[in-house]
């Protein structure tokens, strides 16, 4: 989460409730990986929810890549840094021009492959385009 939150730096969480789900712009901490003690601080670029559960899309402050965590990986959100003190928890409006950029050029990004992903769904869904639709969209 660099340059917002350094490595190292003690945070307030509050655990997510069951069903719910972040908003985009909120800094969450996300399991990582199977241990335990894998955790990710990230902010949400976007959600995406489904019948089969909800899809956070995340990414550090610093840029890289948009990561994907299925919602139940979520465990709570960011209220505040602990240590050091004195510092802020850092608002979306509060970051530089270029981070700001870059954070809502990645959500533009995601929310256009969202429109993309729920237009090909629809189509499959019509009967007489499922067979057309499917051999385009797939390949198949």
């Amino acid at each position: 989460m660099r340059p917002s939150l350094d490595v190292g730096w003690r945070v307030r969480v509050a655990p997510m409730p069951p069903g719910a789900l972040p908003e985009p712009g909120e800094i969450v901490v996300l399991r990582a990986g199977t241990g335990a003690a894998e955790f990710v601080t990230h902010r949400v670029v976007a959600v995406a929810a489904s019948g089969q559960g909800a899809l956070v899309f995340h990414r550090g402050d610093a840029g890289g890549r948009v990561g994907t965590a299925a919602g139940a990986m979520v465990v709570g959100r960011v209220l505040a840094v602990l240590q050091p003190p004195g510092v802020a928890l850092p608002e979306l409006a509060q970051l530089d021009g270029r981070v700001r950029g870059a954070f809502q050029a990645a959500r533009r990004r995601v929310l256009a492959y969202l429109a993309c992903r729920r237009a090909a769904e629809r189509l499959l869904r019509v009967a007489p385009l499922a067979q057309w639709a499917r051999r385009l969209l797939l390949g198949a």
